[in-house]
């Protein structure tokens, strides 16, 4: 097989990535299947499609961005992770006025089969698990490689919006039209912040951490939500 050039290399990126979004806005919207089977499912499509571009186009697995902190990044990132884990809680605080909460909470216990008991082990599997895989897809994988072709600028503008539009099925049901477009427009400014973050400190584990205490300020929420805190 011909070796593909930058530009197939980046179409077969892009391709494969929307394939990979699509096959899990599917399983979320249709399927409907339960969070541990959901994760599981994740993993493997995710995975599969990063192997498949590697066994395409026959290149060396070196991930952009997979190399350790150092210890000045790694404590700047952690301060920020804090400040975004409380800037959520202030916002929940003035927001939940707006939010459907009944409708996620019901949401949460019949379609993802959570509950009260097993909330502490989906908390930390979102919060840390979760949250690297969607860090090493979006950015170590997306926006990393579309930055070692040279195409930096359509990583800026393709891995957050498809990072937004990931999440569509997922929280469609949680708000009103209006707060609904808001988030998704917000999740994309968010994308455009991780990518920022993951070049600045050369490794996506820098944006990882930041994800990760977003999601466990969003799961804090929804420990309140369940009556668990």
């Amino acid at each position: 097989m011909a070796i593909l050039n930058e530009k197939k290399k980046v179409s077969l990126l892009v391709i494969l990535s929307v394939i990979a979004c699509i096959i899990m806005f599917f399983i979320e919207k249709y399927l409907h299947p339960g969070f541990f089977l959901k994760s599981i499912l994740k993993i493997a499509v995710f995975l599969s499609s990063v192997a498949i571009y590697y066994k395409v186009t026959k290149d060396k697995f070196d991930l952009l961005g997979l190399k350790d902190l150092n210890r000045t990044n790694f404590y700047r990132i952690l301060r920020l992770g804090l400040v975004v884990y409380i800037f959520i809680l202030i916002g929940y605080y003035f927001m939940k006025n707006y939010i459907d909460l009944d409708n996620i909470k019901e949401n949460l216990l019949s379609k993802e089969g959570i509950t009260k008991d097993n909330f502490i082990f989906v908390s930390i599997y979102i919060s840390v698990v979760n949250s690297l895989l969607e860090e090493f897809f979006f950015r170590g994988h997306i926006f990393g490689k579309l930055k070692s072709l040279n195409y930096k600028k359509l990583g800026y503008i393709f891995s957050p919006i498809l990072f937004s539009l990931y999440h569509i099925a997922i929280i469609d049901s949680w708000f009103t039209p209006a707060l609904f477009g808001l988030f998704v427009i917000g999740l994309v400014v968010v994308g455009v912040f991780f990518n920022f973050i993951m070049e600045k400190a050369n490794s996506f584990l820098a944006p990882w951490i930041v994800h990760a205490f977003a999601n466990l300020g969003i799961n804090t929420i929804g420990f309140i939500m369940l009556g668990v805190l």
